[in-house]
């Protein structure tokens, strides 16, 4: 290595794939934490806050204007809500926030998490290009952490999910563009964000 920029030549080497820069060390991930951290004790209403939220959902940057320039009273809508982190964003920009989980255990889980919450209204159902019923594949074996079970179902049959026992339910299916004109528009006007 050269004396000068030996740093920088640790950081980055050449491979036959092309550049390899190194994940960041695990003190500049924790400084950063804790930077966040502070931030949001110093403003735990606001965008403060809002950072250590979006940091802990691991939203990309290129997408955390999107929260960023919620208003109060924007209308969102969160479809196949898991355990409801998007909306936890949305809510605390103090956004209105429609939520579709279709998932029989997650949408109890939900109910019991955000009630007494007007600002947002919760669905038991899909949201398809139909209205109807359909299959609806989860992860059989709920002896693994909650997120890691609930993020298995899907509408898809297999779609990556081969490694687990998946059991097919029947859920009710919403046509969501039908939905939205019939009861989001003449109530709200306009859609802020609609999360898939």
């Amino acid at each position: 290595l050269p004396v000068r920029g030996w740093r920088k030549a640790l950081r980055r080497r050449w491979t036959d794939r092309g550049w390899i820069v190194p994940i960041e060390s695990k003190r500049k991930v924790r400084a950063r934490r804790d930077v966040l951290v502070n931030h949001a004790l110093g403003d735990p209403h606001g965008m403060g806050m809002l950072s250590l939220m979006m940091h802990n959902a691991k939203v990309e940057p290129r997408s955390q204007f999107l929260f960023q320039n919620l208003r109060k009273g924007d209308v969102c809508i969160d479809c196949g809500m898991n355990v409801g982190i998007v909306s936890d964003m949305m809510l605390h920009m103090k956004a209105t926030v429609y939520g579709f989980e279709p998932h029989p255990k997650l949408f109890t889980f939900l109910k019991q998490k955000y009630e007494g919450n007007d600002s947002i209204s919760l669905y038991p159902q899909a949201v398809w290009h139909t209205p109807g019923e359909m299959k609806f594949h989860i992860n059989s074996n709920e002896d693994e952490k909650l997120l890691d079970w609930s993020q298995q179902a899907s509408l898809v049959a297999g779609a990556g999910r081969e490694q687990f026992e998946v059991e097919a339910i029947d859920v009710d299916v919403i046509d969501l563009t039908e939905w939205i004109r019939a009861e989001i528009l003449p109530r709200h006007g306009e859609v802020y964000l609609l999360k898939i």
